[in-house]
């Protein structure tokens, strides 16, 4: 554990109350599925039922949403997954995000155009989903493989269909989608895509599915949705070898935690840089935020010099390079933690500072596009799940005869700065600002959550979990307050205390923050720019979950009642 017991300074408000309130009109429930749409969520919910456990249900959620939010996730993406293991009461870090090819020519990578960069075969990494996922199902699955993947299967080719939110995404990728043969025959039809209300089937991704229903990772590795996979790439001009996809491991490090309050905060470590920051910020939240009202200015000034503050420090460490090592630790300890909060208190400087490392252009251009999950079986379990293609519809790119998407992450590297953590290499995994994270209680799980949304991940975590456990919110209120956003500054001329938030945060609160020294910028709700945040909590009298999801995006909470 990377830093030690922090006091409790300040009074909790009896937030456990409002959740139960707002419980009370659910059915009673042993389970529970929040995922980014109804058909994956009620699949995960017949796993259970079925006698399956949380590892179970997530790998069925996972295969399903991969097909219901093509553009968000799937196959040819990565994933980052907590599970909390009742039996051994342990919260458990799977890392399997996307990785570089182990050979490929990097001067040609760095000097190719903004377009081959994000949006061909040269910006595909090797996929990490499958594999996270298969390793989930061999250490703590209960229930055959292949009956969690092919109900994906059945969707896939028997169709669903297609609601206002994935239309909208739909119609701002068109060109991207028209692009590729592969995509442009199987999500347009004609060079249109669908439109709210139609009913969507890939015959070629259900039949990928049923051949790794069927064969396990070996399909993914060796067999012929490998082989079409290499071949598919390389001769669209990318890199990814079936040697790449043969020797990917998934990796299981310790993931980041911290005592905090009377809590244990468990998120995702590096290479993954979100989890960090959530952790980091509300570290330096804990004792400095109580007497402060949840929806006042006040409380978003402060959550934006934290936020400030922790960012550069975190970016400088968090990546794939084993001699950060000590730095990313340090970066944790009592002394560091005491130093951020110092770093925090002070007001805004009258002229701007930069971040270093930033994110590049198509980051904060809102376009990222990712989904999250939450599982809890009826003996206690807890899949928290994060995973993407990184952009929309990835590198809107699809390998002949697979039918699936691959991801744009090779853009996820730093290019420019050779002195970063992120610095582009052979094999080398792009960090990710992912953030699943688990709450526990006593040593039993309170709160788990993660969301999409880039850069804004890290940002929408913290703002949930602080209302909750500092400001007295139900996880309801939390989720549905109007969302912040501190950005990450592009460049060393652009500014760090640009701050994005909804229109219903209304314009006194942004005027009392422009005053603070903040700027402060609305944006459209249909732009689908903040991330959905789905969440789950368990009550500690009743054990019953209660779930939540976002109304920002498609989400879905089903429940396992009670017999």
């Amino acid at each position: 554990m990377p830093c030690g017991m922090f006091s409790n300074r300040f009074l909790f408000l009896p937030w456990f109350l409002l959740l139960l309130f707002s419980a009370a009109s659910l059915p009673a429930s042993t389970g529970v599925v929040v995922s980014g749409s109804k058909e994956s969520s009620e699949i995960g919910i017949k796993v259970l039922k079925a006698g399956g456990n949380a590892a179970d249900a997530a790998i069925a959620v996972s295969m399903a949403v991969g097909v219901t939010e093509p553009f968000g996730s799937g196959l040819g993406g990565k994933a980052v997954i907590l599970y909390f293991e009742k039996s051994s009461g342990q919260v458990h870090f799977i890392e399997s995000l996307d990785q570089a090819p182990k050979v490929f020519p990097i001067e040609e990578y760095r000097s190719a155009s903004y377009k081959t960069k994000n949006y061909s075969f040269k910006a595909v990494c090797t996929p990490g989903l499958v594999p996270g996922m298969w390793d989930l199902h061999q250490r703590f699955g209960s229930q055959p493989w292949a009956t969690l993947v092919l109900p994906a299967a059945e969707i896939a080719r028997q169709g669903y269909i297609v609601d206002a939110h994935s239309a909208a995404i739909y119609r701002r990728s068109r060109s991207n989608l028209r692009a590729n043969p592969e995509t442009r025959r199987l999500y347009t039809s004609g060079g249109d895509v669908p439109a709210a209300g139609e009913r969507m089937a890939n015959p070629d991704l259900a039949a990928t599915l049923e051949r790794l229903a069927h064969n396990g990772i070996a399909e993914f590795r060796e067999g012929a949705t490998a082989r079409m996979l290499a071949k598919g790439i390389q001769d669209g001009g990318g890199w990814i070898t079936l040697d790449d996809l043969q020797s990917y491991q998934p990796r299981s490090p310790e993931p980041l935690s911290a005592s905090w309050n009377e809590y244990e905060i468990f998120t995702a470590g590096s290479p993954v840089a979100g989890g960090a920051v959530v952790l980091m910020s509300l570290l330096a939240l804990e004792d400095t935020a109580g007497d402060l009202d949840r929806l006042s200015a006040e409380r978003f000034d402060l959550l934006g010099r934290v936020l400030r503050a922790s960012y550069p420090r975190v970016f400088r460490s968090f990546g794939d390079e084993a001699s950060r090592e000590g730095a990313r630790q340090a970066s944790f300890s009592a002394e560091a933690i005491s130093d951020l909060k110092k770093a925090a208190a002070k007001p805004l400087p009258t002229t701007a500072s930069h971040c270093a490392d930033s994110p590049s252009a198509e980051e904060l251009s809102g376009r990222r596009s990712t989904t999250h999950f939450v599982v809890v079986d009826s003996e206690g379990n807890v899949a928290t799940i994060t995973q993407s293609l990184s952009s929309r519809f990835g590198a809107a790119a699809i390998a002949p005869g697979t039918g699936f998407l691959l991801n744009n992450t090779m853009k996820n590297f730093a290019v420019n700065t050779t002195r970063s953590v992120n610095f582009i290499a052979a094999g080398k995994r792009p960090r990710s600002t992912m953030s699943p994270t688990i709450v526990l209680e006593n040593g039993q799980p309170r709160i788990a959550l993660g969301a999409p949304g880039g850069q804004r991940i890290p940002t929408a975590v913290t703002q949930v979990l602080s209302a909750v456990l500092i400001y007295g919110s139900s996880l309801q209120e939390a989720i549905e307050e109007p969302r912040y956003h501190l950005r990450r500054p592009l460049a060393r001329s652009e500014s760090d205390r640009y701050v994005e938030v909804e229109p219903s945060f209304g314009e006194a609160r942004a005027a009392t923050l422009q005053t603070l020294g903040w700027e402060v910028n609305f944006v459209e709700p249909e732009r689908y720019y903040f991330g959905g945040v789905n969440a789950v909590y368990i009550d500690p009298q009743t054990q019953q979950p209660v779930g939540v999801a976002d109304p920002r995006r498609s989400n879905y909470a089903a429940y396992l009642e009670s017999e």
